[in-house]
């Protein structure tokens, strides 16, 4: 049997055991395919929710509040295969773009929009090339620790809200970005969880600076409380 699509969600806490056997893509429905869409209508969301298929068979995808990343194929028969890493639970107002991507089982151009077929039907998609749709201006996302299936990371959303969670000690909060200062995180009171003495307490950060795909958490005084990195499959 031939697989034309996989969507692998891999939630939080269950990083590890994600496989798929690849089938042969063709250049051609990748190049047809690759781009930036959103659906023709407007969202009260913290930014536009989009699907993009990378060049490098990068894939991204947004519902408004959260994003996920991943891995994208398509074959000659427009069978499209979409893996995605760590992700919360999709509850933003456009969620239903970014789970009709991972589960549509083909992907097709037709008169210049993307129409992805899934077990729930077609859904119709318009190329866009707008500033701010899709770009990484702020580091909304899934930073990591490693891929294991406890590993620390911070999730940062676009409505400015964070959860971090550093092995044993859970913190939610809010965050906001700038080029000069990167990331600030402010905590809330509730806690969840504690660690054991002499355990590095990456729950106590409240700066991160970010190069490229890598953050190095801080608290206010500047003691460094851990590394991070932007989670790639």
């Amino acid at each position: 049997m031939v697989v034309s699509a996989l969507a692998v969600a891999c939630t939080v806490g269950v990083l590890a055991g994600c496989t798929l056997v690849r089938p042969t893509q063709d250049d051609a429905r990748k190049e047809e395919v690759t781009g930036t869409w959103v659906l023709d209508q407007q969202f009260d969301t913290p930014e536009v929710p989009f699907v993009s298929f990378g060049r490098s068979n990068v894939f991204s995808a947004s519902d408004g509040c959260d994003r996920i990343s991943g891995t994208w194929r398509i074959t000659a028969a427009r069978d499209l295969t979409v893996v995605v890493g760590p992700h919360a639970e999709s509850t933003c107002a456009g969620k239903a773009l970014p789970i009709a991507a991972m589960q549509a089982d083909t992907a097709r151009v037709q008169h210049g929009d993307l129409r992805l077929r899934g077990p729930d039907g077609t859904t119709t998609l318009a190329r866009t090339t707008a500033d701010g749709v899709g770009k990484q201006a702020r580091p909304i996302g899934y930073w990591v620790q490693d891929h294991s299936s406890d590993s620390a990371y911070l999730s940062l959303r676009a409505d400015d809200s964070y959860r971090l969670y550093d092995g044993c000690v859970t913190r939610e909060g809010t965050w906001r970005f700038s080029h000069t200062e990167h990331v600030r995180l402010t905590p809330g009171d509730a806690v969840v969880g504690t660690c054991p003495d002499g355990a590095e307490d990456l729950s106590a950060s409240t700066r991160a600076r970010v190069a490229d795909d890598v953050m190095t958490l801080s608290t206010t005084g500047g003691n460094r409380t851990g590394e991070l990195h932007r989670y790639r499959l």
